[in-house]
């Protein structure tokens, strides 16, 4: 049985990921800070900050569910292989298409370019199926603890995750942590630690259903955080300031928790568009996959110089999806190809 709520934050992720890159490309086209072009990109950069971590959250609440039976011989025969079928095949297409316009599709270049692949040299969006894949090792660990923690235990877990995966690297930038050395730097924490953390927080919101109100608080809390000093930082020294735009990020972790609270208590309300929103929701992991291929293309044909950003990347972020969705409707219909690549 579908969850309509889920479906409708995988849309929205979906959608933030994209204008993501579409906002970012434009970021980097315009080049100088404080002009009013420059801010409306920040705007709509800050807008969807919360893609990746929405999708990470979707993950454990589908993933992470105790009445859902995963074997080892099915996680790693299905979930696994189907990832790692997925990451080969897109990495190499997209190793192709650089080849061939950068006129090396030759024999030495598929050569050089299938062994970046296998040392994991891939296209960088790419990112996202590498942590999906340590998510996935985990899981039987992530999936006992979560069924047989108590509601102590579980917010000792999330607290630990918060401080050690969240709170830590939005701090260590700055004075005194930034004086610190040794062991603290030697955790690694990084994304692919925060993931799990994450996953296991949208099993736990999505089981415990916060109020509404605490959902928009945290929404209009974490975007005010992501915002304003990537704004005003960007200012004060002249070159974009990313910290507040990390997936790791405190202000990126309030952002999406308050979305998802919010999609999880309006999205079974949704009547009008329910069918788009499960198609859109089933088509999310293909346009993951392909949009950059999509946005390149425009972008080889001058199309980021077509309007003023706070126009352009809505309206370009709404082409590169539909454009996408085309790509799943045909591998779709496709049966070996949906059940492997997307």
């Amino acid at each position: 049985m579908r969850r309509i709520e889920i479906d409708l934050i995988k849309f929205i992720a979906i959608v933030s990921v994209v204008m993501i890159h579409v906002s970012a490309t434009d970021i980097t086209e315009l080049g100088i800070v404080g002009t009013w072009q420059y801010d409306a990109s920040v705007v709509w950069r800050s807008l969807c900050g919360a893609g990746v971590p929405l999708f990470l959250m979707c993950s454990g609440a589908l993933m992470l569910r105790p009445e859902k039976e995963i074997t080892l011989k099915k996680l790693y025969l299905h979930n696994v292989l189907r990832l790692v079928t997925a990451m080969l095949f897109w990495a190499f297409a997209y190793k192709l298409s650089r080849l061939y316009l950068s006129g090396s599709l030759n024999f030495d270049g598929i050569i050089r370019s299938i062994k970046e692949i296998l040392l994991f040299d891939q296209e960088f969006h790419l990112y996202y199926i590498h942590i999906m894949l340590l998510v996935y090792f985990f899981l039987p660990v992530t999936r006992s603890f979560v069924k047989n923690a108590s509601e102590r235990e579980m917010r000792y877990f999330l607290l630990i995750w918060l401080i050690l995966g969240i709170v830590y690297p939005t701090v260590k930038p700055f004075r005194p942590f930034s004086l610190i050395t040794g062991f603290p730097l030697q955790w690694a924490i990084n994304m692919a630690y925060a993931s799990i953390g994450y996953g296991v927080l949208g099993w736990y919101l999505s089981s415990k259903r916060p109020s509404t109100v605490l959902g928009a608080a945290l929404a209009g809390v974490g975007f005010a955080a992501v915002f304003l000093p990537t704004m005003l930082v960007s200012r004060a020294n002249g070159t974009l300031y990313t910290s507040s735009l990390e997936g790791m990020s405190v202000a990126i972790c309030l952002y999406a928790s308050g979305i998802y609270i919010l999609c999880l208590n309006f999205g079974g309300r949704i009547r009008k568009g329910r069918d788009f929103v499960v198609y859109m929701s089933k088509a999310s992991f293909c346009i993951y996959l392909c949009h950059i291929f999509v946005l390149r293309l425009i972008h080889h044909f001058g199309g980021f110089n077509l309007a003023t950003p706070i126009v352009l990347i809505p309206l370009l972020t709404i082409v590169i999806t539909a454009a996408s969705t085309a790509v799943y409707w045909v591998i779709s219909h496709i049966p070996i190809l949906k059940k492997w690549i997307v």
